[in-house]
């Protein structure tokens, strides 16, 4: 079973950090999978995922929904800040739509990563020779004297 630590605030005290003003953490339990606190940290992790930022409605999250936000606005001849100008109301719009299609390119290349890596680590239990296969000095000229 699998366990993170998680941090718990000084039951003894509640003292301050001199820094930054905040309790010390300073005392660990383990947190094991199917825990509440698991279930925190698994959330966290789904809501910064990069499929939030393109397709969540919140147009304070959502790339998508905020460049439709700001095209609403334009439709309207409105203004919203930051933007003084209509032109600059276009630019955010075009650049949401950058910005999603690059954070879906990236989440893309993340999964393919990760499937391809799941693919290796297959063949690589299925066969029952050694898979790493040694190249020699990678940076070596010829001669034997590094570059």
């Amino acid at each position: 079973m699998a366990s993170v630590r998680d941090r718990q605030p000084n039951a003894g005290g509640n003292r301050a950090d001199g820094v930054h003003g905040r309790p010390v953490q300073d005392e660990t339990r383990s947190v094991r999978l199917g825990d509440d606190c698991a279930r925190h940290v698994a959330r966290g992790l789904h809501d910064h995922c990069g499929l939030e930022k393109v397709l969540s409605p919140d147009p304070n999250v959502g790339f998508i929904s905020h460049a439709l936000k700001y095209g609403d606005a334009i439709a309207a001849s409105k203004l919203l800040a930051p933007a003084k100008i209509a032109g600059e109301m276009r630019r955010i719009v075009f650049n949401d739509y950058i910005d999603a299609t690059l954070a879906a390119v990236f989440v893309l290349v993340v999964v393919a990563t990760v499937i391809y890596g799941l693919i290796s680590i297959r063949k690589a239990l299925g066969n029952p020779q050694p898979t790493a296969m040694e190249i020699g000095l990678a940076g070596a000229a010829v001669g034997g004297r590094h570059a």
